[in-house]
């Protein structure tokens, strides 16, 4: 039996950032190559996971299918949607999280994140890339992680991500990309927004491009 047969992974995206550099705008609604990013990214997760959520402070048009955050960042977000799994998804096994803004998500990135944590019996798999690590990309396994996480939220307010992983055994996942770019690169400035318009100019064939 493969690792995939025993699991069922929702796919949570993060999108509740302010979007302070870029002018104060809802990032998820931002188009690059003529898409939205949060439709990107809920296309690329459907593909890879059995169920897909938002995990924001409000609901989105978009896409109503929706786990409220408090809007307090990315540590008390992750931490009331693993929380709340047990509720909004009786037989989830897994959580993935991802920025609504990596728009250069490896088409395996949850194959490949759940073979590193089954090899590695870890409870979390945080996305790396050379020596810098992307708590906010990880896969959480719900058994271990989700009564930690339901029992520190009437404790703890503005936790860190890294806080809720801490005491859990964890395992890091080294993606490299052919062409060098960073993969869990974000859209935080103009910049940052001009440099995926671009991307997606010159790679129309890539496995994020619609």
């Amino acid at each position: 039996m493969s690792h995939r047969d025993a699991v069922f992974i929702v796919g949570g995206i993060l999108a509740g950032g302010l979007g302070t550099r870029l002018g104060h705008v809802e990032k998820a609604g931002l188009r690059v190559g003529g898409v939205s990013l949060l439709t990107r990214c809920v296309r690329l997760l459907q593909r890879q996971c059995d169920a897909v959520t938002l995990i924001a402070p409000l609901p989105s048009a978009e896409f109503p299918d929706t786990i409220c955050d408090p809007g307090l960042g990315p540590g008390e977000a992750i931490a009331t949607a693993l929380s709340e799994m047990p509720r909004q998804y009786s037989g989830a096994t897994h959580l993935l999280t991802v920025s609504v803004d990596s728009y250069l998500l490896p088409a395996d990135f949850t194959e490949t994140m759940l073979d590193a944590l089954t090899r590695g019996a870890a409870d979390v798999a945080i996305g790396q890339f050379e020596d810098n690590e992307y708590p906010v990309n990880a896969l959480w396994r719900l058994e271990a992680v989700a009564p930690a996480a339901r029992d520190g939220a009437a404790r703890s307010r503005g936790r860190s991500v890294r806080s809720l992983y801490d005491d859990l055994k964890s395992t890091r996942v080294n993606f490299a990309r052919a062409d060098g770019l960073d993969p869990f690169t974000n859209v935080n400035t103009m910049h940052d927004l001009v440099t995926a318009q671009r991307h997606f100019r010159r790679h129309p064939d890539s496995p994020q491009k619609s």
